[in-house]
């Protein structure tokens, strides 16, 4: 059977081969995030840097921002979460100065995680919900959609220390009156979220 890390990448050779640089970094991205998703690490991170040996004496663009994001997303993980948000920061600008909703999203989302990261939870707060916001204007395509819905739901848990389990979720900090359903969030667990209308909420729902 044909796994979509397989597809991806006769996509991204198509691509290169026709030289449309900008949709073949695009497509390295996601094709990093599949691996990833599968703990494919090593394999993605070779992705990435493959695809930036594509940008050398290119003029900036948005696809060059979605290179930023695994670095971003590293620098989480290894816990420099100042290194994080300026790496996603540049990211950011990228996205905005192209009009590339995604790109800026998913970089305001992880300069979010890098403040909470940092005890700084009001600050990083206050992105998630500028993230959610583009969200909820439908400003984003559905990949970055349900990612960053389910990265906010693992970030709110963290912040206010609540137990994955049957019946529990969060009401995540997004203060405009949105409702959620069946995102799914990794490990098998689909979660419900209703949209708290203020900051630190915790409820409880169905899980399916």
């Amino acid at each position: 059977m044909t796994t979509p890390s397989a597809v991806l990448q006769r996509v991204y050779a198509v691509r290169v081969a026709a030289r449309q640089i900008e949709k073949a970094l695009r497509n390295a991205f996601w094709l990093y995030r599949a691996l990833a998703f599968n703990a494919e690490f090593a394999q993605a991170g070779a992705w990435i840097a493959r695809a930036t040996r594509l940008t050398a004496g290119r003029t900036d663009c948005s696809e060059q921002g979605y290179l930023l994001l695994p670095a971003a997303e590293r620098e989480l993980r290894d816990g420099d979460y100042q290194g994080a948000f300026a790496t996603a920061e540049k990211a950011a600008a990228l996205g905005a100065r192209c009009g590339d909703r995604d790109v800026v999203t998913v970089a305001v989302h992880l300069q979010g995680r890098a403040r909470v990261g940092e005890g700084r939870i009001s600050e990083g707060l206050a992105l998630l919900d500028e993230a959610m916001l583009a969200i909820s204007a439908g400003e984003t395509s559905s990949r970055v959609t349900a990612w960053i819905y389910c990265k906010t739901i693992q970030t709110c848990q963290q912040v206010y220390d609540v137990r994955q389990g049957p019946g529990v979720v969060v009401r995540c900090p997004i203060r405009d009156g949105s409702t959620v359903s069946d995102s799914e969030c990794g490990e098998g667990v689909v979660v419900v979220v209703e949209v708290a209308a203020g900051v630190g909420d915790v409820g409880a729902s169905g899980q399916a």
